[in-house]
């Protein structure tokens, strides 16, 4: 299985449990819509504890965002925990500067 975590607000954003994907030599994809900006926690496990990739076939995985390969693997043991992305505040919304008020010239006594 895998959970994907949004380490900015230690928020699970998606996950698939454990046993989810049992069919061997079987291509598997997911789709995951998550904010922009922000940064992302991959963990992925495997219960026989030998990764999906090189012992028994050529499995791996790529993590994409906005077409883009963040990062990816296979081989690993019982887990893999990948980070991408970076943490970033937002500015507060500035409002324009108001003009100073303007009095009209006073007439002069006659």
């Amino acid at each position: 299985g895998w959970t994907l975590t949004n380490t900015c607000t230690s928020t699970v954003v998606a996950n698939a449990p454990a046993g989810t994907y049992k069919t061997g030599n079987t291509e598997y994809s997911d789709e995951v819509c998550v904010p922009t900006g922000g940064a992302y926690s991959f963990l992925i496990t495997d219960s026989f504890g030998d990764g999906i990739c090189c012992s028994y076939g050529t499995g791996f995985y790529n993590v994409f965002k906005n077409d883009v390969s963040e990062i990816d693997g296979g081989e690993f043991g019982q887990e893999e925990t990948k980070t991408f992305g970076q943490c970033t505040e937002t500015p507060a919304p500035q409002a324009p500067p108001t003009p100073a008020p303007q009095t009209p010239p006073t007439p002069a006594p006659q």
